[in-house]
């Protein structure tokens, strides 16, 4: 995301304003849908990575077995993510362009582009390897926590690293996928 606002900076002529942005979608495609699969990503829509590091977050601190201010702190700020990002897209890239006939928006050149191609890529697929463990009992001979399992030699197994209900697990998705829904609703 912050390599996408260089891009959108970069193409404005160094504006920063968002609110003198709009519309830059027609003249930036390849930052447009680079920044597009990073907003999903960081607002925690499947499949993408955001998504699955959430459900990592959630799942392991669900199973303390105790209401914990720190899960209603991670709920607030995954619904605050979605709000601003979603709000960032529409300013900078939806609607009617607001930029003075003097600017000249243009695509970022391929030395700006390939590494924010190469991160939205990573957005899709970046969260696979600590999926939650739902689903990858789901796919068959999918290790659920790649990373976690490469690493565990070398780290302390974390408190509340077992694996919650499948109920819990399901329950944790929905909620995930709602506050990203009503972080992008309540702007839109």
């Amino acid at each position: 995301m912050f390599l996408g606002s260089g891009s959108v900076i970069h193409a404005m002529h160094h504006e920063q304003d968002i609110r003198k942005m709009g519309g830059l979608k027609r003249y930036m495609p390849i930052t447009y849908w680079t920044f597009m699969i990073g907003w999903v990503a960081i607002i925690g829509l499947p499949p993408f990575a955001g998504f699955l590091v959430r459900m990592r977050f959630f799942g392991m601190h669900s199973t303390f077995q105790s209401r914990s201010s720190f899960l209603d702190y991670g709920a607030l700020t995954a619904a605050a993510t979605a709000f601003y990002m979603t709000r960032l897209m529409a300013f900078v890239f939806w609607g009617k362009p607001r930029f003075s006939s003097e600017s000249h928006p243009h695509e970022s050149p391929f030395s700006m582009t390939f590494p924010l191609i190469v991160l939205a890529i990573l957005s899709v697929v970046g969260g696979w390897i600590g999926i939650p463990h739902v689903i990858s009992a789901i796919l068959p001979g999918h290790p659920s926590h790649l990373l976690s399992e490469w690493l565990e030699p070398v780290l302390a197994k974390l408190p509340g690293e077992a694996h919650g209900s499948a109920i819990l697990e399901w329950s944790l998705m929905g909620v995930s996928v709602g506050i990203a829904g009503f972080g992008r609703v309540v702007f839109i």
